[in-house]
């Protein structure tokens, strides 16, 4: 599949859902987290509290993997997202923007007094993603590579 079909497929896979999990290590011991996220693109923004361990960890490896996919019960129905990348904490003008972005998509968050003043921002900068059908056979992904690997915030 060219670059670009491939491009907008995982984009459209991206947005039409709501957890991923990330996966991040110290260099010792590994901890994987699932998160709500919001998107642009193939960019992933996730938020948090700044104490959190999975925070600490990315200010000192901003390696970052992630999965986005659903709990398939037949192997053969399989469809999922595999994204390696770097994670970047996001300035703090960006903040409001993000936190309209995740108001937008998940409703409940005003409803749980919003996102927390003092949460970071975190925007997940692809590099290699891996798109995963297995109705097209065991095993089938396809792969993009991506070249530009730097921020697209620009509100």
């Amino acid at each position: 599949m060219e670059d670009e079909a491939l491009k907008k497929k995982i984009e459209k896979y991206i947005r039409e859902h709501n957890v991923t999990t990330i996966a991040v290590t110290d260099g010792k011991i590994p901890s994987a987290h699932s998160m709500y996220y919001v998107s642009h693109g193939l960019h992933i923004y996730l938020e948090s509290d700044p104490q959190s361990q999975k925070i600490h960890v990315l200010r000192s490896n901003p390696n970052i993997s992630l999965t986005i996919d659903e709990d398939y019960t037949r192997w053969s129905k399989i469809k999922g997202i595999q994204l390696f990348g770097k994670a970047k904490i996001v300035k703090e003008e960006y903040a409001p923007n993000l936190q309209k972005a995740f108001a937008e998509k998940f409703t409940q968050v005003g409803e749980l007094g919003g996102i927390l003043e003092h949460h970071v921002f975190v925007e997940v900068i692809p590099e290699t993603i891996y798109f995963l059908d297995f109705e097209k056979g065991f095993g089938k992904r396809e792969v993009l590579y991506l070249e530009d690997k730097k921020s697209i915030l620009s509100w």
